[in-house]
């Protein structure tokens, strides 16, 4: 599963728009796909993707966990 950062992501459940384009033209992902974001902050969303567009990729998210610091 691959990780993706989004700081914002509670707010917008989307990638940013290197992050979107990353995800579709480089890994070619598509929608149903599953992926892996974080927020930097220490929390974990298992995500699926509902649009994918190489500006704009938008989210569903299905469970998020904290990571407790190393």
């Amino acid at each position: 599963m691959q990780l993706f950062y989004a700081p914002d992501i509670q707010l917008t459940s989307q990638l940013s728009e290197d992050e979107s384009g990353h995800c579709v033209r480089v890994l070619r992902l598509k929608e149903r796909d599953e992926i892996l974001v974080t927020d930097g902050k220490g929390t974990f969303y298992e995500a699926l993707i509902t649009h994918a567009h190489p500006k704009c990729c938008t989210l569903a998210i299905r469970k998020s966990w904290k990571q407790a610091p190393l």
